[in-house]
């Protein structure tokens, strides 16, 4: 997976990864207006109920991790297999169970 190095490639914001690059990707930031060659990534987190991954649009959510969207915890319940455009919060039901803290 390309990586967006903030570093070398410049800008500020989350990490980013792309499975699709080509050179010309360069003068094409990660970014909604790009969504269809980046996603979002964190390899920070676990995503376990103690250290659940911050949620952000453009993410993929993978089956069994917990992510975090303001001060609540949702556990994903089946894997989006692409990013989505959405918040844990907008997929109750379809992909997220909200869990009690």
């Amino acid at each position: 997976m390309r990586r967006w190095s903030r570093d070398r490639d410049g800008g500020s914001g989350p990490d980013w990864g792309g499975g699709h690059f080509h050179p010309g990707q360069r003068s094409r930031p990660p970014g909604i207006e790009t969504a269809s060659i980046w996603a979002i990534i964190d390899e920070e987190h676990a995503g376990t109920l103690e250290d659940p991954i911050p949620a952000k649009k453009n993410m993929e959510y993978f089956k069994g991790k917990y992510y975090s969207e303001g001060d609540k915890i949702y556990l994903c319940t089946r894997d989006s297999e692409m990013p989505l455009a959405y918040l844990p919060s907008e997929l109750i039901g379809q992909y997220f169970e909200e869990v009690e803290n």
